[in-house]
């Protein structure tokens, strides 16, 4: 396998169980690419969510560290063909 297309649905709403649900997903996902998908060199992840949870309000400093932290990880000690994290429009320029 050397590509690899994976979408997560995502909720920002309360905190409880259905959000450490993905966020642990999200992680344990992260930590089999790390050491056990060695051979892919292509990854996009979309991060699908409810156009009223994708809003800016919703979205904050320590969330947006929540999904990069798995990626600063996964780019060290691999050379990508492409690295892909698909997010909603408004939460960069």
């Amino acid at each position: 396998m050397t590509y690899l297309d994976i979408s997560f649905v995502v909720g920002f709403w309360d905190p409880g169980q259905a959000e450490e649900d993905w966020i642990a997903t999200y992680y344990a996902f992260f930590g089999l690419a790390e050491k056990s998908f060695r051979g892919v060199l292509r990854l996009r992840v979309l991060l699908q969510m409810p156009p009223c949870e994708a809003q800016e309000l919703f979205y904050t400093y320590e969330k947006g560290t929540v999904f990069l932290n798995p990626w600063e990880r996964l780019l060290e000690g691999r050379e990508w063909a492409l690295l892909q994290l698909c997010v909603p429009c408004n939460w960069h320029d």
